[in-house]
C-alpha cells in the first residue's frame, strides 16, 4: 500500500509538471517569464469588461527606447539579458501592489495593470517605476544613449480592452515626443468621481454605518436541479448609490479596511444562512484577513458558534494568497475543516502556482479564474489546460468550478469536460440577497 501510494504521488506530480510546462509554453514569455501578450490581454478584458468584478484601474505601457539598436550593438544573448532584468523590475513593481498583474508585449515593450488605482496615485508610481528600470538600462547599455517611456490610461465604466489599450498606446506615443525618459497619462482632467481620500472616507463611513448589502450569484451543475451553492458579492453604499465590490475592494486592501469589510460580510452572510437553511453561500476573503491571526480565530470563533449551518460556508481563498501566505493558508484551512467547512481556491490559475500545493491543503474545490474561460469555445490551449485540470483535481476529489460563463457555447464546452459547476451572466445574474430570483 505504501509503494502504491509513492508511485500515485510520483504519477500526480509527473502529470502536474507536465501540464504547468505545457501551460508555461502557451501563455508565458520564454524570454521574461512574463505572461505572453495574449495571456495578459485576456486577462485585463476579464477584469475590466466583466460586469460584476469592472475593476477601476490604470493600464501602464512601458518601452525601453531604441532596443532594436542595443540589440544590434551587443547581440541576441544580452539584449535578452536586459529584457530579463527589466521584468524582474516590472514583477518587483507588481508585487507591491495588490492584485497587479504584468506581461510582455513585444520587444522592450511591457504592460501592467493596477486595479483599484486613481490617476495621480498611478502617475507618482510610474515615475518611480521609469525612474528604475531608466538607470537599470542606462547601466547595461552604455555608452548608447536610452530612455524609458510610459504611457497610461485608466479604465471606465463601458470602455472595453480595445479602447483602454489605444489610449495607453496614444500616452505612450505622446511620451515619447520627449527624448527623456517621461510618462504621460491619457485624459488627465478626467480624474474619476473621487480621489483618495474621498475613497477612504466612503468606505469608513459604509464600515460604521453597516452600510453592507448581499448579492448572490448560482454556481450551477448540470448534475443537479439547485445550485451548489450561491457566490456572495459585497456592495457597499456610496454617495451615487450601491458600489460593486470591483470599484472598493482594492482600495480598501490599500487602506487597510478589507479585513473590517470581511467581519461584516461574515456576520450578514452567517445571519442569511440560518434565515435561508436551504441555501448554500461562498465567500471570498481578503488577503490582510488571511494573514492576520485575530481575524482568523474570530472568524473560526464565529463559525464554531454558528453550529451546524456553517457547513453551508464555502470559503474562498485566491491562488495568489495562497502563494504569499502559505502559512497562514494552512493554519486556516486545517481549521475550516475541522469544522466541515468546505474551502475552495479561488481565481485558479493566475497565481503561477505548482499543482504540488494541492498535496498539501485540504481544499473541496478549484474555481478557474474567468480569464481562461472567456472564448473557450475557441481557445484550444485553454481548452487543454482546464480539461487537464479537471483530470487532476477529480483524481484527488476536489471540485473544479469554471467563473465568467457568458455565451451557451462557453458552457456547452465545459460541460464536456467534466466541470462541476459553472458562474457566469449566461447561467444567472447576481441579484439582492433579500430577493428571489426568477427560476429559483
Amino acid at each position: 500500500m505504501n509503494q502504491m501510494a509513492d508511485d500515485l504521488g510520483q504519477l500526480f506530480e509527473g502529470q502536474a509538471k507536465l501540464i504547468q510546462h505545457l501551460r508555461r509554453i502557451n501563455s508565458e514569455d520564454p524570454v521574461t517569464g512574463l505572461p505572453s501578450r495574449n495571456a495578459f490581454d485576456q486577462r485585463l478584458k476579464a477584469e475590466v469588461e466583466s460586469e460584476e468584478r469592472a475593476a477601476p484601474g490604470v493600464l501602464i505601457l512601458v518601452r525601453l527606447s531604441d532596443f532594436a539598436s542595443y540589440n544590434q550593438a551587443y547581440g541576441r544573448s544580452e539584449a535578452d539579458r536586459v529584457l530579463l532584468r527589466a521584468a524582474e523590475v516590472v514583477n518587483g513593481f507588481v508585487e507591491s501592489h495588490i492584485g497587479s498583474f504584468a506581461g510582455r508585449r513585444a520587444g522592450a515593450e511591457f504592460s501592467i495593470f493596477v486595479p483599484g488605482a486613481l490617476p495621480a496615485d498611478a502617475s507618482v508610481w510610474c515615475k518611480e517605476l521609469v525612474s528604475e528600470l531608466d538607470g537599470l538600462y542606462a547601466d547595461l547599455a552604455a555608452p548608447l544613449d536610452t530612455a524609458v517611456h510610459a504611457g497610461l490610461a485608466r479604465t471606465a465604466e463601458g470602455r472595453g480592452i480595445r479602447e483602454v489599450l489605444a489610449a495607453a498606446d496614444e500616452a505612450l506615443r505622446l511620451a515619447q515626443d520627449s527624448e527623456e525618459s517621461d510618462c504621460y497619462m491619457a485624459e488627465p482632467d478626467k480624474e474619476g468621481h473621487h480621489n483618495l481620500e474621498s475613497w477612504r472616507v466612503i468606505i469608513s463611513q459604509a464600515i460604521q454605518d453597516q452600510k453592507l448589502s448581499l448579492w448572490l450569484q448560482p454556481m450551477v451543475s448540470e448534475q443537479q436541479s439547485q445550485p451548489v451553492y450561491h457566490q456572495v458579492f459585497s456592495r457597499i453604499e456610496g454617495p451615487e448609490g450601491m458600489l460593486k465590490a470591483g470599484a472598493f475592494i482594492h482600495i480598501a486592501e490599500r487602506f487597510g479596511l478589507i479585513s473590517d469589510i470581511d467581519r461584516m460580510l461574515i456576520q450578514r452572510v452567517l445571519t442569511c444562512l440560518i434565515e435561508h437553511p436551504e441555501r448554500s453561500l461562498a465567500i471570498s476573503l481578503g488577503s490582510a484577513s488571511v494573514a492576520s491571526e485575530e481575524f482568523r480565530k474570530e472568524f473560526i470563533a464565529q463559525l464554531e458558534a454558528a453550529g451546524p449551518g456553517a457547513g453551508n460556508l464555502w470559503v474562498g481563498i485566491s491562488e495568489h494568497i495562497v502563494h504569499h501566505h502559505r502559512t497562514a493558508v494552512g493554519l486556516l484551512v486545517r481549521a475550516l475543516v475541522r469544522l466541515g467547512v468546505p474551502v475552495l481556491v479561488d481565481r485558479f490559475g493566475v497565481g503561477g502556482l505548482p499543482f504540488s500545493y494541492l498535496r498539501n491543503l485540504s481544499v473541496q474545490a478549484l474555481r478557474i479564474d474567468n480569464s481562461f474561460i472567456h472564448d473557450i469555445d475557441t481557445h484550444e490551449e485553454n481548452r487543454f489546460y482546464l480539461e487537464s485540470v479537471v483530470s487532476i483535481a477529480h483524481s484527488r476529489g476536489v471540485k473544479v468550478f469554471a467563473t465568467g460563463v457568458e455565451t451557451a457555447a462557453e458552457y456547452s464546452v465545459l460541460c464536456k469536460l467534466g466541470i462541476d459547476g459553472a458562474m457566469g451572466y449566461h447561467l444567472g445574474r447576481p441579484f439582492a440577497a433579500d430577493q428571489q430570483p426568477t427560476g429559483e
